[in-house]
Parts: C-alpha cells; sequence; structure tokens
C-alpha cells in the first residue's frame, strides 16, 4: 500500500477544465492596460523635457549669434548695423531681428508647441522684449530693469523648466 497512488479525481464539469476563464483574461488585460499607461507617460516625460533641452539650446545659440554679429561690426545699407534678439509675447516666438535703416528680420525661431515662455526679465517694448547688444563690447545695451535678463522656458508635458540668464557682459547661462 506503500506504492500506490491515490485514485485520480475528475473534473464533474469539463467544460470549465481547460483555459482562462473571463475573469482571468479581464484581470490580465487591465494590468496590461495599466503598464501601458505607465510607460507612455513616462516617455512622454522624456520626450518633453528632450524638447525643452532642444529649444534652450536654440535660443542659447540665437542670443549668442546676435551678440557675435553685433560684435563683428558688419554694415548694413551703408550704415553700421546693430543686431538683438526680440521676444514676441504672442504668439510664443523668439524673433531675431537686424536693425538699420530699414528693420529686415533675419532670422526667426518658433519654439516647439510642447516648449512656452513662462517669464522674461527684459524690457518691454509693446508687446516685445528687446535684448540688445553694444556693437564695441557685447554687452547688453542697459535699460530698466537691470541685467542679468533671465528667459524661462517650460514644458507643458513634463512641468520642467530651464532658466536661461544674459549677463550684462553679454554671456549667456543656463540651468
Amino acid at each position: 500500500m506503500e506504492g500506490e497512488k491515490p485514485p485520480k479525481v475528475q473534473n464533474r464539469n469539463p467544460v470549465y477544465s481547460e483555459g482562462f476563464t473571463l475573469v482571468e483574461f479581464l484581470l490580465a488585460l487591465a494590468i496590461t492596460i495599466i503598464l501601458i499607461s505607465l510607460i507612455f507617460v513616462a516617455f512622454s516625460r522624456f520626450f518633453g523635457e528632450r524638447q525643452l533641452d532642444r529649444s534652450t539650446q536654440e535660443v542659447i545659440e540665437l542670443i549668442n549669434e546676435a551678440r557675435s554679429l553685433t560684435l563683428s561690426s558688419r554694415e548694413y545699407s551703408g550704415g553700421p548695423a546693430q543686431y538683438y534678439l526680440r521676444l514676441a509675447i504672442d504668439p510664443l516666438n523668439i524673433i531675431y531681428i537686424l536693425t538699420s535703416p530699414g528693420d529686415a528680420i533675419v532670422k526667426t525661431l518658433r519654439l516647439d508647441s510642447s516648449v512656452k515662455i513662462t517669464n522674461v526679465t527684459a524690457p518691454p517694448v509693446w508687446f516685445f522684449y528687446d535684448i540688445k547688444f553694444e556693437r564695441i563690447t557685447g554687452e547688453i545695451v542697459v535699460s530698466s530693469p537691470l541685467p542679468p535678463y533671465t528667459i524661462t522656458l517650460q514644458s507643458t508635458r513634463s512641468g520642467a523648466q530651464r532658466v536661461i540668464r544674459i549677463l550684462k557682459t553679454g554671456v549667456v547661462e543656463a540651468q
């Protein structure tokens, strides 16, 4: 009797003996949906911050280009040109302007729709903020409020912010 196996018990209802039940299927489906939504949120934040970093870098390059073109002392229409940055409030675009006897737009930078300007501490001119540079030194043309000027960019996807500081000397920093 030691070597005998217990008798097999047969399932009385063979219809439910194999496969998944409806409850098990719905539970697996709910877990899958939760995992996919968590992954989607994480990637959305990641791509939002990447776009914010890219936009911050583009703004910094634009500021540095305006300053270096001002320092290059190039002439425009027979007179000295002064390059400056103009930040439009609505739509939130950064417009790079060449001033001379006939203002000409040199370059326009449109921010990605997931990035917005939340704060600017530069002197307002109508519906714009202008940041001008001295032709000889490359320093900011001082007006009220005094430099350093800041431009705060924010990602609408992740809520992350980047602050661009333009010192009186014209040097640009990002935080």
